[in-house]
């Protein structure tokens, strides 16, 4: 095993490129782990426990820009050299042909665009707090996709921003969509009159995807970050948000969602949503507290409950045609049952956004029983160890215990192959079950990363005289950069069963378990 580094002395770029990049590296043959990073404390943290540290990254800076691999042989690791530097000259390329100039500073940055209103921030979270202060005190808006960022640090940035009337999405932000643009993990949606606050990433992104297939579009979608809504911070930004809305004209319906909150909190919340005399749906994952119904609100069920109620609390009507209806949905249980093996009896949820994998854990647990999760919930069975499956188990595969050291699935899908391949050799498994998300920051190339490991372990499923069946839940649009319509082919053209929402790919993998638990018995 060979390991090599190299260092470009003041040579920055976006930690985004350089995740991508590393990601592009890893496909070679025989490179084994790759890392292309700005020489940051925590980056250096993670090349160490990547086994890539060497000492001739001790003396780099945080302008440093470090290029690391360990490959089988020399052969490989020069190719993943070469690979790389010519990524970074081709990335170079384009910021200068189409006239970008990445500024170094904060106040550069304002220079270049005197007219901003927000700033994005995804940083080691140890800085955050010092760049977020700063932003704030220069009267911009901020969204902070970083996480690891101490909780006292949140509270006191975001009393900062409420003191001066800005709004502080996050940390842990990874999805808005602020007057029609789409920010970090987003889809590309028509505008619209629903605005959308929400605690819930991609939870955000499937409500969105709806909203826009049913016909009605967005006014806003204001991520809040994961913790806003615990007993610490108290919805500081969530609180600023409804107001916000509440007073927008252009928004004529709230949509309010969350995956983890502060019960003690959601009352005070659900008053103030009804206090903005507007339509309100509200979905809180994996629970349905009794302050909703008490200040007569409405509750969607499910993701696509919420958007469906929302789009015809808009409009008056929603087209559903993209829905798929019961008898299609029986039709697909006993078709992918059909191949099964008497030995196939259990399903495995390989997710990437934690609120598909929380939907989906209820939704199994309310249809077929028993299921493990990486995931807390009141039905759920907590693993002891994630990296292995017990009978019914689903995944977010988002979680810190995967991405150490790693970028996240949606944008680097290495982690949730390695998963695929795990679980295809177990004989009991029946069903795998997955969302695929589209949009920007997500992964560009489907067909050439997931796709050929699905084909092989199907065809390995064959070879045995069984059957793996593949369900998965498409989430996105037409206008993304990837295309759904397109995907949604070469998904099908690799024997995947695709649905357009959640709820039905997750009801759908469910229904397979039930049933051949029926034709195993008989």
């Amino acid at each position: 095993m060979s390991i090599k580094l190299i260092v470009k002395k003041n040579f920055y770029f976006d930690s985004f490129s350089l995740m991508k990049i590393s990601t592009e590296i890893k496909k070679i043959a025989n490179i084994r782990e790759a890392m292309v990073c700005m020489a940051t404390e925590l980056n250096k943290d993670l090349m160490v426990h990547a086994g890539l540290m060497t000492p001739k990254a001790e003396d780099t800076t945080p302008n440093d820009l470090v290029i690391a691999m360990k490959g089988k042989d020399e052969e490989a690791i020069s190719k993943g050299i070469e690979r790389a530097n010519q990524l970074l000259e081709e990335k170079g390329k384009r910021k200068e042909s189409a006239g970008h100039y990445q500024p170094r500073s904060l106040d550069t940055a304002i220079k270049m665009l005197p007219d901003a209103n927000l700033t994005l921030l995804s940083i080691a979270g140890k800085y955050v707090k010092r760049e977020a202060i700063k932003t704030l005190q220069k009267g911009l808006n901020v969204m902070i996709f970083s996480d690891n960022v101490p909780v006292e640090d949140e509270i006191e940035i975001k009393r900062i921003g409420k003191d001066q009337g800005l709004l502080v999405m996050g940390p842990d932000c990874g999805t808005a969509i602020i007057n029609g643009i789409p920010l970090a993990f987003a889809n590309e949606i028509r505008r619209g009159v629903i605005g959308i606050i929400g605690a819930s990433g991609t939870g955000m992104q499937e409500i969105c995807v709806i909203i826009h297939k049913a016909g009605a579009g967005i006014s806003q979608a204001i991520g809040v970050g994961g913790r806003d809504l615990s007993k610490e911070v108290g919805g500081i930004t969530t609180r600023m948000a409804i107001k916000s809305l509440g007073e927008d004209k252009q928004t004529k319906v709230i949509v309010f969602i969350a995956k983890a909150f502060e019960r003690s909190i959601t009352a005070d919340i659900m008053r103030l949503l009804k206090g903005t005399g507007k339509p309100v749906i509200v979905h809180l994952i994996g629970s349905t507290p009794d302050a909703i119904e008490r200040q007569g609100l409405e509750i969607g069920k499910t993701l696509q409950d919420t958007a469906i109620k929302a789009v015809i609390a808009a409009q008056g009507f929603a087209n559903i045609a993209f829905l798929q209806m019961e008898e299609k949905l029986n039709k697909v249980i006993e078709l992918e049952t059909h191949h099964l093996s008497p030995k196939q009896k259990y399903l495995r949820g390989l997710f990437c956004g934690g609120s598909f994998c929380a939907e989906a854990l209820e939704i199994f647990f309310q249809t077929a029983g028993t299921i493990y999760s990486n995931l807390c919930g009141d039905h759920i069975r907590l693993l002891s160890n994630p990296g292995s499956s017990i009978e019914n188990t689903a995944l977010d595969l988002g979680d810190d215990a995967f991405t150490l050291g790693r970028a996240h699935p949606m944008i680097d899908p290495t982690i949730r192959i390695n998963r695929l391949l795990q679980e295809a050799n177990d004989l009991e498994t029946a069903v795998v079950l997955m969302d695929v998300i589209l949009g920007y920051g997500s992964s560009p190339d489907i067909e050439g990363s997931l796709i050929p490991t699905i084909k092989k372990i199907k065809i390995k499923a064959e070879k045995t005289g069984a059957y793996l069946s593949v369900v998965v839940n498409l989430c996105g649009t037409e206008h993304d950069p990837q295309n759904y319509f397109e995907q949604e082919r070469i998904l099908k053209e690799a024997g995947v069963v695709v649905f357009p929402t959640n709820e039905l790919a997750a009801r759908a993998a469910a229904g397979i378990i039930k049933h051949q638990r029926k034709v195993t018995k008989n």
